[in-house]
C-alpha cells in the first residue's frame, strides 16, 4: 500500500466548547497507481481526511502511513512526504499569484537548487502533462487564461514536484461543461501514463463513476461504504441515507427499464449507458417492446 490510516481521529478545537469531531476511529488503505475517489455531504470530513495523507492537519488520535513509515516520525520524513504528496485545493486558480505562468508553476522548485535548464525542462513537463503548451503560456499572465487554464496551470504547479501521490479536492468545482471534460481527460491520463497514484474529493457522482476504480464514502467523519464504484452505488438507499445519489445516467436507465426496454442497469457512466441503449435497441429507433 502506498498509504495507510489507521484509527485516525481528528478533532477541531479540542478541549473547548466548540469541539468537533470530524473524523472518528477511521482506517482507509490507498494502493499504489490506484484512482480512489472520497464521496459524501458536505461537513462529513473529507478535507479534512486528505489533509493529513500530506501532514497539512496533525492527528488527534491514529496514524498516518506513507510508504509503510508513519509521516510523524520525523521531520525529515513529514519534508519528504510533502514532497511525494501532491496536494490541490479546490478553486487552486485563486492561489496564482505570480506576473507570469512559468513563475508560478516553477515556485515550489525554487529551493531544489536546480541548474535553470533542468527547472525549465521541469516546468515544460508539468505543462505538458495538463495540455498546456509551454511557449504558449509561458510569459503570459495567469490571470489570462481562461478558467480551465487557469485550474490546469494550478496543477501543473503541482506536478512540477513530481508527486507519486496526487489529492484533488473538488477539482472541475466551478468549471463549464468544456473545462470539466479537459480536466477529467487530463486526470486520467497522468494516472495511465505516469502510473501516477490520484485520490479525487469530489461532489459529482458522474464526474466520480468516470474516473475512480475505488470508493470511498463517509458520513459524519466515518467511512460507511468502501468498494468499486459499481458495488458502492448499488446501495442506492444507502447512499440516500447519507444525502448522496447514483449517478443520473442511472437513473435514466432504470427508468427506460420500467418503460419496457430491455436494459442492463447497473451501469454508471455515460458512454456505457450509450454502448447499452443502442445494443438494447439494435440500431433501431428507439421504441419500448
Amino acid at each position: 500500500m502506498l498509504l495507510e490510516v489507521k484509527g485516525l481521529t481528528h478533532v477541531y478545537m479540542q478541549g473547548t466548547p466548540f469541539e468537533v469531531s470530524a473524523l472518528k476511529e477511521t482506517n482507509l488503505q490507498i494502493a499504489r497507481g490506484s484512482i480512489t475517489g472520497i464521496i459524501g455531504q458536505t461537513g462529513s470530513g473529507k478535507s479534512t481526511l486528505v489533509q493529513h495523507f500530506n501532514g497539512l492537519l496533525t492527528p488527534s488520535k491514529g496514524r498516518v502511513f506513507f510508504d509503510g513509515r508513519d509521516i510523524w516520525a520525523g521531520k525529515t520524513l513529514l519534508r519528504e512526504v510533502r514532497r511525494r504528496v501532491g496536494l490541490l485545493f479546490q478553486y487552486p486558480e485563486e492561489q496564482l499569484f505570480e506576473d507570469r505562468v512559468y513563475d508560478d508553476v516553477a515556485f515550489g522548485i525554487k529551493n531544489l537548487k536546480l541548474s535553470p535548464a533542468e527547472e525549465a525542462e521541469r516546468v515544460k513537463r508539468a505543462l505538458k502533462q495538463v495540455n498546456l503548451d509551454y511557449q504558449g503560456v509561458k510569459d503570459r499572465s495567469p490571470f489570462s487564461l481562461s478558467g480551465g487554464e487557469k485550474r490546469r496551470a494550478a496543477m501543473a504547479g503541482v506536478l512540477v514536484m513530481n508527486p507519486e501521490l496526487l489529492i484533488l479536492d473538488e477539482p472541475t468545482a466551478g468549471l463549464d461543461p468544456r473545462g470539466r471534460r479537459e480536466i477529467l481527460r487530463e486526470i486520467k491520463e497522468l494516472h495511465r501514463e505516469e502510473n501516477l497514484t490520484v485520490v479525487i474529493v469530489s461532489h459529482s457522482m458522474e464526474d466520480i463513476a468516470w474516473l475512480a476504480e475505488d470508493l470511498v464514502v463517509l458520513q459524519d467523519g466515518e467511512i460507511i461504504l468502501k468498494g468499486p464504484p459499481e458495488a458502492v452505488f448499488a446501495r442506492e438507499e444507502r447512499l440516500k441515507e447519507a444525502g448522496l445519489s447514483v449517478p443520473e445516467v442511472n437513473r435514466v436507465l432504470k427508468r427506460l427499464k420500467e418503460a419496457g426496454f430491455d436494459l442492463e442497469t447497473g451501469i454508471y457512466t455515460v458512454e456505457e449507458a450509450e454502448e447499452e441503449i443502442w445494443r438494447a435497441v439494435g440500431g433501431k429507433s428507439c421504441e419500448p417492446h
